[in-house]
């Protein structure tokens, strides 16, 4: 019983294979990207201004196999300067206690006054008017 069931299974999944891959040439034009933009002509290519040309466009590729040579090391006590340097830089770092505050914020005038809400009224208030608006007819 379980190899007719893993025959069934592969037949059915052939069917299926075979099924939805005879659907994908029926696609209507209207759902094919590649017919979207048929009959349309492509805008030409327009001229680079100067400013806008490519750095190096007018030289040939680089040869990328290529390989400058290596630079020479520092010796060690330009090294320890250059370290000193940094460190000196870090040690002697000041910062301000001053708050600084955001820009947008400061330029915001207060509001002049307050802006009134728009509340619904209440239960009382609606009974209260509503014989006041009733007329009574003869």
């Amino acid at each position: 019983m379980g190899r007719e069931k893993r025959v069934a299974a592969r037949v059915i999944g052939v069917g299926l294979v075979v099924g939805l891959a005879g659907g994908c040439t029926t696609m209507s034009d209207a759902l094919d990207p590649g017919r979207w933009f048929e009959g349309r002509e492509r805008p030409a290519a327009q001229p680079r201004a100067v400013s806008e040309r490519v750095p190096g466009e007018d030289r040939p590729f680089p040869n990328l196999s290529t390989v400058p040579p290596r630079p020479q090391p520092t010796s060690p006590e330009a090294r320890r300067q250059i370290a000193q340097g940094l460190s000196a830089d870090r040690d002697n770092a000041r910062y301000s206690e001053e708050v600084i505050r955001r820009q947008s914020d400061a330029g915001v005038p207060p509001p002049s006054r307050p802006i009134a809400r728009s509340e619904p009224p209440s239960v009382a208030s609606a009974a209260l008017a509503a014989p006041a608006q009733q007329t009574s007819a003869p």
